[in-house]
């Protein structure tokens, strides 16, 4: 059973990071506590801890718009940005309240990098 769903953006990493015309997008200015900062506090107050951290996200609006070869690299740098650094941000503010003992483990896309 899935207990709980937090929003987040994992283009942010604190609320200071996020800009102000995304603060008050009307997708945005309806939820609260949404950046990676804010989701792993609010997951450390309901849990505690965590045993595992699974990162299943890709990202690029220009990427799934258009024909790869018609990608910019602006493009192209933001879905990576978004999609691979996203990973690092999410493992570093998780770890502290992670269990230990569970191994760890990186898929093919983080050996891809």
């Amino acid at each position: 059973d899935i207990t709980k769903v937090y929003p987040l953006d994992a283009v942010f990493d604190s609320p200071e990071d996020v800009p102000e015309d995304i603060k008050t997008n009307k997708r945005y200015s309806a939820s609260s506590n949404w950046t990676v900062q804010e989701v792993v506090e609010s997951v450390k107050q309901d849990f505690g801890t965590i045993d595992i951290l699974v990162h299943s996200l890709a990202n690029g609006p220009e990427v799934v718009s258009k024909p790869l070869l018609e990608t910019s690299r602006k493009g192209y740098l933001a879905a990576i940005s978004a999609s691979s650094y996203s990973f690092v941000s999410l493992l570093k503010h998780f770890v502290p309240i992670m269990n230990p003992g569970y191994g760890g483990g990186m898929s093919s896309a983080k050996a891809a990098l």
